[in-house]
């Protein structure tokens, strides 16, 4: 479709939002999408998940995450580990001023959001127990990551830093739609 970006924009660009499932081991798209710009990334991501398996490992940046998505990639079996912006939730604030390196939280499903987990009717009135990590980045700045991985032994505290860091080869992969495939002409 086309869009203005503000009222007196000289003319409308045809735009859409692209939105790749990415296997950042094997650095290989697994699925993409190409929709018309109002779409949103969120709704990209719900129908991702069709394509992600029980026992999968769901890597996401701090655009992602919801509640409810907590919710839906626990009742799939999905593990995931998603990066937070450190004011949008209150949990996440809270624990980035405690200056702790990790911490266990729990989420209850939101009322507005229990149609997305119909077909879940058990998790419903469950509470999500996730494990918010800080992880400190060699340029010193720090990032809050919201994780399934609760097993500190198996998933010790160390690991965090690298395993998001791989998330990075998703942004490769899109910058390999983008050259090579040529999808922006």
């Amino acid at each position: 479709g086309e869009h203005g970006f503000c009222p007196n924009a000289d003319s409308k660009h045809s735009l859409a939002l692209v939105s790749i499932l990415y296997d950042s081991l094997n650095q290989t798209t697994l699925e993409a999408h190409i929709v018309p710009y109002a779409w949103s990334e969120k709704d990209l991501l719900y129908k991702h998940l069709a394509k992600v398996k029980q026992g999968d490992l769901l890597l996401a940046d701090r655009g992602y995450p919801s509640i409810a998505l907590l919710f839906l990639l626990r009742a799939k079996g999905i593990e995931f580990c998603i990066r937070m912006k450190e004011d949008w939730w209150l949990s996440v604030k809270d624990f980035v001023e405690s200056g702790q390196k990790e911490m266990v939280v729990s989420y209850k499903l939101p009322k507005k959001d229990m149609e997305l987990l119909k077909d879940y009717p058990e998790m419903i009135e469950e509470e999500v127990k996730c494990r918010l990590i800080c992880v400190k980045l060699e340029n010193g700045e720090k990032e809050v990551l919201c994780t399934s991985l609760m097993d500190t032994e198996k998933y010790p505290h160390e690991d965090f830093s690298e395993l998001y860091h791989y998330r990075w080869n998703i942004e490769e992969g899109y910058k390999l739609f983008k050259a090579r495939a040529e999808v922006e002409k």
